[in-house]
């Protein structure tokens, strides 16, 4: 009987593909293929969408999948461009795709400054 319960890391990817299909079905039927690829990583399908620019489909997902009791199971290690800050992992109960939406808002604010030579 305790073969039948899957190891923590199966249930992680048996969750990851369920939300990864939630994602996808949150997107317009024609870009569905598009993304197929990154089924097994919700994460990976909204970081895509926002490099395509398809800011307003991302924020469908993040909508949808945000309100899905498994989202716990995502943790901000799943993508691998995110690298974790303990000022923001304090609060371990965050929401991975508001993580996400923060590391590029970080991101997007870095430029380098001319130096006064």
């Amino acid at each position: 009987l305790v073969s039948q319960i899957p190891s923590k890391k199966k249930m992680k990817s048996l969750t990851n593909q369920l939300l990864g299909v939630k994602a996808l079905l949150t997107l317009p039927k024609f870009i569905q293929d598009q993304y197929r690829p990154l089924m097994g990583e919700p994460l990976l399908i909204v970081e895509q969408l926002l490099i395509d620019v398809k800011i307003e489909w991302a924020s469908k997902v993040i909508e949808q999948l945000s309100e899905d009791e498994y989202i716990s199971y995502i943790d901000t290690y799943d993508c691998p461009t995110l690298e974790p800050r303990p000022s923001i992992l304090l609060d371990e109960h965050i929401n991975p795709f508001i993580y996400l939406l923060m590391f590029y808002a970080e991101k997007s604010l870095e430029f380098p400054l001319p130096s006064s030579s």
